[in-house]
């Protein structure tokens, strides 16, 4: 029986003595498999996409993986609030006739609009 992807990836890394970039994991699964270059390229996005939601695995940025149990939860820990803020202040009106998005500060000479009429 085939190992999936993600359990060659886990064997490989394990065996690794530092993080790997996912082009080099990739290359090594892709010879551990036997993959040709037309199926490597076929299973490779579907991997990637599994490599990111499986927990045994962590980015490291710039594209560079480990295992997570090789890390501290404060060093792998990402404040959710950090990533999910809101920076931009200006205001976007839609047209409800047209359902144009109008940028207020591309448009202020514009009218404004009272949604309120009907």
């Amino acid at each position: 029986m085939e190992k999936s992807n993600l359990d060659v990836a886990y064997e490989i890394m394990l065996k690794a003595a530092e993080p790997m970039t996912f082009a080099n994991l990739w290359s090594a699964i892709c010879e551990v498999q036997n993959y040709g270059e037309d199926e490597a390229k076929r299973r490779m996005g579907k991997f990637y996409t599994n490599l990111f939601m499986d927990g045994r695995f962590i980015t490291l940025g710039d594209n560079v993986w480990d295992l997570r149990d090789r890390y501290t939860f404060d060093r792998v820990h990402i404040d959710m609030n950090d990533v999910y803020h809101d920076d931009d202040e200006s205001e976007i009106i839609i047209d409800v006739d047209t359902d144009e998005i109008i940028d207020e500060d591309e448009d202020e000479d514009s009218e404004e609009m009272d949604y309120d009429e009907e």
